[in-house]
C-alpha cells in the first residue's frame, strides 16, 4: 500500500470514525470541515489517493459513495 500523507491520514480516520458512527459516508465539505482542509478539491484528490492505495472505495458518478475498507478481515462498510 502507498505512504499517506497526514492530511490522508486524518481523512481516512474521519471517514472510519464516519462509517462507524452512522454507517453514512459524509459530503466532501463535511470531510473539509473535520479535517480543517479548506479546498473539496484537495479532498477530492486526498480521496482519489486513498483509493487508489486500497483504503476506500469510490463509485463514480455518485457525490457520497465511499467505501472504507476494513483491512483487518478484507470487510467494507459503508
Amino acid at each position: 500500500m502507498r505512504q499517506l500523507n497526514q492530511n490522508a491520514l486524518d481523512i481516512l480516520a474521519f471517514l472510519r470514525a464516519k462509517a462507524a458512527a452512522t454507517n453514512l459516508p459524509p459530503s466532501r465539505a463535511e470531510i473539509c470541515a473535520a479535517t480543517g482542509i479548506k479546498s473539496t478539491g484537495t479532498v477530492q484528490r486526498l480521496l482519489q489517493r486513498l483509493d487508489a492505495a486500497g483504503y476506500i472505495e469510490l463509485q463514480p458518478g455518485t457525490a457520497r459513495a465511499i467505501r472504507v475498507i476494513d483491512l483487518s478481515d478484507g470487510q467494507q462498510s459503508a
